[in-house]
């Protein structure tokens, strides 16, 4: 069972990231024709700011789940060259514990509050983008981030299991 959902998690982390490889090549383009349109001509794009800061917090949050998966996060290791392997297994214990909770929670209200912008037709100033998508999408990245992290807790309980026995 375990092993399935490491696999549904995989592909999720897989679209997830080619949607923020996406949205990260947009903003480049985006910016790159800005530029040479406001150095050019006095003509620049309207909104551009608008659409990078859309797509930069959709960027952060898709990404996070893919990042843990190379274990690219930063960890502060002075407590834990230190300590035995037990406590230091029952530390990512809680600390896996933390993220779910945190991200899940994110993920849950991101949810709603998306829903409820949606409904009362919250846009952005310039293009009127409206904000359900980077709130969606932010959702949608921690969800996945609390699935990987639940799957990560999963395994290092049963790494204390065999270790005690």
């Amino acid at each position: 069972m375990l092993s399935q959902l490491e696999k549904i998690c995989n592909n999720l982390i897989k679209v997830a990231v080619w949607i923020a490889i996406i949205l990260v090549f947009s903003m480049m383009a985006l910016t790159i024709v800005d530029v040479l349109l406001r150095r050019l001509t006095p003509f620049p794009l309207i909104g551009v700011y608008e659409i990078t800061e859309v797509t930069l917090a959709s960027i952060v949050f898709l990404s996070l789940a893919y990042t843990w998966s190379l274990k690219g996060h930063i960890r502060v290791d002075i407590l834990a060259k230190r300590v035995p392997e037990r406590l230091k297994a029952f530390f990512n214990v809680i600390s896996n514990l933390a993220g779910i909770v945190v991200f899940f929670l994110i993920s849950w209200i991101g949810f709603w509050d998306a829903l409820y912008d949606f409904k009362i037709g919250l846009v952005t100033d310039i293009l009127r983008i409206p904000l359900i998508f980077p709130k969606m999408l932010m959702a949608i990245g921690c969800f996945i981030f609390a699935l990987v992290i639940f799957i990560s807790l999963v395994k290092s309980i049963l790494r204390l299991l065999i270790e005690k026995s």
